[in-house]
Order: C-alpha cells, then structure tokens, then sequence
C-alpha cells in the first residue's frame, strides 16, 4: 500500500510536509483489491466477515474507505521497482488478485517487477512455516 500512496497527504497525519517516498517494495500475499471478498465472483466469506468487522462495515457502505485502501483502486505510475509473492494454494488471499495486480502495475508503469508464485504454499507461509 505504502508504495502506491508515496507522499499521500491523507495518509501521514502530522507528516504532511515530509518525503514518504520509497525506493522498491516487496508485496507478501497482499490483499490488493479489498472489495474482491465482497464480489459475488470472488465472494470469500471469511475474508469478508473479518473485514466488516476491522472497518465497521461493507463496502456498500463505506465506499471511499475500502476504495482509499485498496492498492488497486490506486495509480502505479509512480510506483518503484516491486516484487509480488504469492502462494499458489493460498485460501485467504487468491492468486487471481495477485495476478490482476501483477497485471495492473504492467499496463500502467515502466517499473521493474517480479510476481514469485510459490507452489504448494497457504498464506502467511513465511510466518508459520508452512
């Protein structure tokens, strides 16, 4: 999300006036498009129970906020060199959006980027060992 919204004024309170701009970014099993649990194509009931409840309500009704964070509702012209890893069996956050994205931040910027499919792996892989 950081590297979407470098020097977002919205998103540094009481740190307006400073550089937030990076350099690259590494996007681990990223949820990069918020409203996809809601979809009814892509609707996943746990994701978007847990989000409903983060944010205190759908995205029906709180539009501008799942917009404002999702990265995908955002521009990647300005976007530096990244990486996205995904696991390919992940039951949280579905391949299917990280390939859209992967396919989002082609179309729109000139950045080097990497997308690291890694097979036979559930989310938060890197952190439970699994």
């Amino acid at each position: 999300m950081m590297a979407f919204t470098q020097n977002e004024k919205i998103f540094q309170p009481g740190f307006e006036k400073d550089n937030t701009s990076i350099n690259g970014c590494v996007g681990f099993y990223g949820a990069y498009d918020i409203h996809s649990a809601f979809k009814k194509k892509t609707f996943h009931k746990p994701r978007a129970k847990l989000l409903k409840l983060v944010f205190g309500g759908t995205p029906d009704k709180l539009t501008n906020l799942y917009e404002n964070l999702s990265p995908f509702h955002w521009s990647a012209r300005n976007l530096p060199p990244c990486m996205l890893i995904q696991g390919e069996s992940d039951s949280f956050i579905s391949l299917n959006e990280t390939k859209e994205m992967h396919k989002k931040i082609f179309a729109e910027s000139n950045v080097d980027q990497v997308f690291l499919k890694v097979p036979l792996v559930e989310h938060a892989f890197d952190i439970l060992g699994v």
